[in-house]
């Protein structure tokens, strides 16, 4: 139809699509698509070198490259002559772009040179900035060029003002996870905990660690402090688990066997044995797909993250969807936003062992309501869903047209 307005093309890239990046970007095209925007999904990488994630999930709005296994890698030959061409022809109005590293910066230059605003996903924040001298110079002065950012949390966007993006430009909500999902597998698996409790021969009661088994998770650390929890008086007596693998696993496990805690291999191909609920012990049950780990999460006591650093921190998302309390570091991204001390959980000192040690021994007191702590975290985390991911992509957008 002749003088019909052309419809709004809005960008989002991630270079590897795992579950979590499906979920939001339903969200996102919920949004976009009640503003009469066209949302557009990209992926770069056939793999994560960081996650073991894999997903069978399908969308028709995502366009996917063949760039290779290497996420971080930056194939420029490719760009040069499969992404520019796609980039150039598209024409995007909005380009929503990690970081600012190698690919997503030529992503960024290229759309920017088509007239697109770009608006920066991030979740790096005060205490995990590594930049000084020049390089946080540089820093500077391409974090100012974006039009506006889509990041964690409360410290990401003090974080990035601090870089010197304009107050209001920056908008939380980033990091997102499919709360209705975790939620409502949680109920049905409390409804079968017992058989839930033998399909995956868990003890009776336990911390749960889910994470990749590297330096800044602390998990040696974890183990001490569960070292130094007096179960004297608990019957049973909660354990502690952990889910997950990586290049730090036989250090965890050297761990274990200094401290002379019972060691129970739940990896595939292992005999467990029986499993005594009367004294402390520690279990290995190696990398799982997302669809376990809410059993994982709901049958737990509480889950923690002891790491020394975290940029966010998504499986604490996860544990409070299922209705879990949680412990934390003090100063991962989530912390401050998805932690109400005494309520939905415990902040922690990570590098100050007696601190674990001292929220483990809250949440295993009788005294202790974990169903309220649980209840209280799941409201909270609702705030954090997909829905509002959406939401404030599109406010972050928005912005860029004000």
């Amino acid at each position: 139809m002749p003088g019909a307005k052309k419809q709004k093309k809005a960008l989002i890239v991630w270079g590897n699509w795992g579950p979590y990046h499906y979920s939001r970007f339903k969200g996102f095209k919920e949004a976009c698509t009640d503003r009469g925007i066209q949302p557009i999904g990209l992926e770069l990488f056939q793999k994560s070198n960081i996650y073991e994630w894999s997903t069978t999930q399908q969308e028709t709005s995502v366009k996917h490259f063949s760039f290779g296994e290497q996420e971080m890698a930056f194939p420029i030959w490719k760009c040069l002559t499969q992404l520019l061409p796609y980039l150039w022809k598209l024409k995007a109005d909005y380009a929503l772009v990690p970081s600012y590293w190698h690919w997503s910066l030529f992503i960024n230059i290229v759309c920017r040179l088509r007239g697109a605003k770009i608006i920066m996903m991030n979740e790096s924040h005060a205490d995990t900035e590594r930049a000084k001298g020049v390089k946080r110079g540089l820093k500077k002065l391409i974090v100012k060029r974006f039009h506006a950012a889509l990041v964690g949390g409360k410290p990401h966007v003090r974080h990035f003002e601090s870089l010197g993006m304009k107050p209001g430009s920056i908008f939380p909500g980033y990091d997102a996870i499919d709360v209705n999902y975790f939620a409502e597998q949680a109920d049905v698996i409390r409804s079968n905990a017992a058989k839930n409790h033998a399909l995956l021969n868990l003890p009776d009661r336990y911390f749960l660690s889910l994470s990749r088994m590297v330096e800044k998770k602390n998990l040696p650390g974890l183990v001490e402090a569960y070292s130094h929890l007096n179960t004297r008086s608990m019957s049973p007596v909660p354990h502690l688990v952990f889910v997950g693998s990586g290049p730090l696993e036989k250090r965890v496990r050297e761990a274990v066997r200094a401290y002379e805690i019972p060691l129970y291999d739940h990896e595939e191909g292992k005999e467990v044995g029986t499993i005594d609920n009367q004294t402390k012990g520690i279990h290995f049950y190696g990398f799982r797909q997302i669809d376990v780990n809410p059993i994982f999460f709901t049958l737990a006591d509480a889950f923690i993250m002891p790491s020394l650093w975290e940029e966010w921190g998504l499986v604490v998302n996860e544990a409070l969807a299922c209705s879990t309390p949680v412990i934390v570091s003090a100063n991962a991204g989530c912390a401050e936003d998805l932690v109400i001390e005494g309520q939905t959980g415990y902040k922690i000192d990570p590098r100050n062992i007696e601190s674990i040690t001292t929220a483990m021994s809250h949440i295993a007191e009788d005294s202790t309501d974990l169903a309220s702590m649980g209840a209280a975290g799941l409201s909270l985390v609702r705030t954090f869903d997909c829905n509002n991911f959406g939401i404030n992509a599109l406010r972050a957008i928005e912005y860029t047209t004000a």
